[in-house]
């Protein structure tokens, strides 16, 4: 049942954010902090794989700060090991707590929603840059609003 509600959800959010509302649901909570996701992660061997969606976050920061209208933009894994990477739970969980949208029905990849900015794609970054304190637990809310 915990997999029917999360596809449930994933579709709620999936058609949400083509409105540009997706962000609001599902940020965090106790235990599940995006920094707590990825330092855990990192424990497990995936440092690699979160260098990589902290560049692409990175890039992506750097466009919206230049740009004046943003636009949702795909996570494109760069090899098939980084795309089974992101089909684990933990790390979908991670993406999802970050704000990202996940892919709908009719949608391949995760996305980036056109709704967040570059601050909110830093404190992202921050969230799962090894080593650091935990940006986000007290203001989870951020990511969302």
């Amino acid at each position: 049942h915990v997999k029917k509600s999360r596809e449930n959800e994933s579709k709620r959010r999936g058609t949400a954010g083509r409105k540009g509302k997706g962000k609001e649901k599902g940020r965090g909570g106790a235990g599940s902090s995006a920094h707590q996701l990825a330092a855990r992660l990192h424990r497990k061997g995936y440092s690699e794989h979160l260098s990589w969606l902290e560049a692409y976050l990175a890039d992506e920061a750097r466009d919206r700060t230049t740009d004046d209208e943003w636009e949702e933009m795909c996570i494109v894994p760069v090899s098939e090991h980084v795309a089974q990477t992101l089909e684990m739970e933990e790390f979908k969980s991670l993406l999802s707590t970050l704000g990202m949208q996940c892919p709908s029905d009719q949608e391949m990849y995760w996305r980036i929603p056109s709704s967040m900015s570059p601050d909110q794609l830093e404190q992202a970054m921050s969230a799962i840059r090894p080593g650091t304190s935990d940006p986000l637990e007290s203001d989870v809310g951020a990511l969302g609003n």
